[in-house]
């Protein structure tokens, strides 16, 4: 994310490059069954939540532009479809498809969101999800000023992505109350939520700013208090997804499996309004988080340039001998490292820098 046009807010850049960390952290894992395991799956959930709400921080405090917002869909939806061949292409190359290509199957994968489903094409849900929020940015922009209508957004769309999914969660862990009948309590919000799909990345967005503006009110309060309050939630917020993967799967150790609709938990909420609130009060220096500053404007870079490269070294260099938290972490982060300069290279190369 590019702060240049305002002020650098250095906690962003941090949060924005724990976020893509923890992201390649949780694709082709290399973990083992243990409990460990299943904690730190339980925290990586935190990643997309913190981009959105870094990324509304940072749009909704700007003076909206159509220009630039244009330019910024178009460019998104380019890369969408050249990354989406990309993907397909290796998937081809590789083996990994037994579809054949045909006019109704380039369809399907382009038009019909097949894509989502393809071995290498389901990590594109994110940038999906981007476009959906650019979709409604100028509505967004337009209530800024009414500060009131924006919390509404935030209330309705945590009531609908939010709510709804841990009363039906519980639910269901309690008898089954909403399994077995024709009409759910996920139809009923189908039929009356306002905001489709993303409506939790809807949520996320428009509470990043809120929150990063009430946080820069807070910078007076007692250091230590905010930080102890950032602390707990985020450790409730990893107890609260542990417990919830108990009662999804029956155990807590790491089956290899996300917890569904993992985006959507109030567990992940608790997390990021931790993380985000702890980092805020962190004195990061300039001169000191120049690496941070480079990943953080990278980070879509990064995440295109990940999926190719996980999935390689899954294939060709994991064993489970190895496997466990720390190795995974340090595997991630070399990925993260790798992606990044292989961005900058391309970001060289006429006409393929338009992929980045």
């Amino acid at each position: 994310m590019n702060q240049s046009d305002c002020k650098r807010v250095l906690y962003f850049d941090a949060l924005e490059t724990l976020s893509i960390f923890l992201v390649v952290s949780v694709h082709s894992v290399w973990l083992n069954g243990s409990v460990p395991a299943s904690i730190s799956m339980s925290l990586s959930p935190a990643a997309v939540p913190v981009f959105f709400m870094v990324h509304g921080a940072l749009l909704l405090r700007k003076d909206f532009s159509w220009k630039k917002h244009c330019a910024r869909m178009v460019k998104t939806i380019f890369q969408l479809l050249a990354w989406s061949t990309i993907y397909l292409l290796i998937c081809l190359w590789e083996g990994l498809t037994d579809s054949p290509v045909s006019i109704g199957y380039l369809y399907e994968y382009y038009v019909e969101g097949a894509v989502l489903r393809a071995p290498m094409g389901g990590v594109l849900w994110f940038i999906f999800a981007l476009l959906s929020v650019y979709l409604l940015f100028p509505v967004l922009a337009a209530i800024k000023p009414s500060r009131k209508v924006l919390i509404y957004v935030a209330g309705i769309s945590f009531l609908f992505g939010f709510c709804v999914k841990e009363l039906e969660a519980w639910g269901q862990a309690f008898g089954s109350i909403f399994t077995d009948r024709e009409f759910t309590l996920s139809s009923l919000n189908n039929y009356l939520s306002p905001f489709g799909t993303y409506v939790n990345c809807i949520f996320f967005f428009v509470y990043g700013f809120l929150l990063a503006e009430k946080l820069r009110e807070w910078n007076g309060s007692p250091l230590r208090k905010q930080v102890r309050i950032s602390c707990c939630l985020i450790l409730f917020g990893i107890a609260l997804m542990m417990l919830e993967r108990r009662v999804e799967f029956g155990t807590f150790n790491y089956n290899w499996r996300p917890l569904s609709e993992q985006y959507m938990r109030v567990g992940t909420v608790l997390m990021a309004t931790g993380l985000f609130s702890l980092f805020s009060r962190i004195p990061f220096r300039e001169e000191k988080c120049g690496i941070l500053v480079k990943i953080s404007t990278h980070t879509i870079d990064i995440y295109y340039i990940h999926a190719i490269i996980v999935r390689l070294v899954y294939d060709h260099l994991f064993e489970q001998r190895y496997a466990g938290v720390l190795p995974n972490y340090l595997r991630a982060l070399a990925v993260l490292v790798l992606s990044y300069w292989i961005g900058k290279i391309i970001r060289r190369i006429p006409l393929i820098r338009k992929l980045l």
